[in-house]
């Protein structure tokens, strides 16, 4: 089974450090300490991933982190849309026939977007 921690880099800046996603690389984030830095790097990493997903782009794999490196976690909901989407595309399916498989109809799920949208 396939680990989504993407490696990362810090430097340390006069009085802020700033992350950088190393496969990613305008997937950063910073802030004035070392901790509150690494704390906010697994929501920048989501952010990236995410924007990657909807915007119909490839998300890379990660690799490990090296020395020097932190591995920070890509959230395990967004983790599980990457595989779907990619698991889709290997079988050439399209969102829309993933809807009909499941026995939803455009009618069906359009009502459930205005639900959300609604709340």
């Amino acid at each position: 089974m396939q680990t989504w921690t993407y490696p990362a880099t810090v430097e340390e800046h006069p009085g802020e450090f700033v992350l950088r996603i190393a496969d990613i690389p305008w997937a950063l984030t910073g802030a004035s300490t070392l901790e509150e830095t690494l704390i906010l790097a697994a929501d920048a990493l989501d952010v990236a991933v995410s924007s990657l997903l909807e915007h119909d782009e490839a998300v890379p794999d990660p690799r490990p982190a090296r020395e020097g490196e932190y591995a920070i976690a890509l959230e395990p909901a967004t983790a599980a849309r990457v595989m779907l989407v990619r698991a889709m595309a290997e079988q050439g399916l399209t969102k829309v026939a993933l809807a009909g498989a499941w026995g939803a109809t455009r009618r069906s799920c359009a009502g459930s977007w205005r639900e959300k949208a609604r709340a």
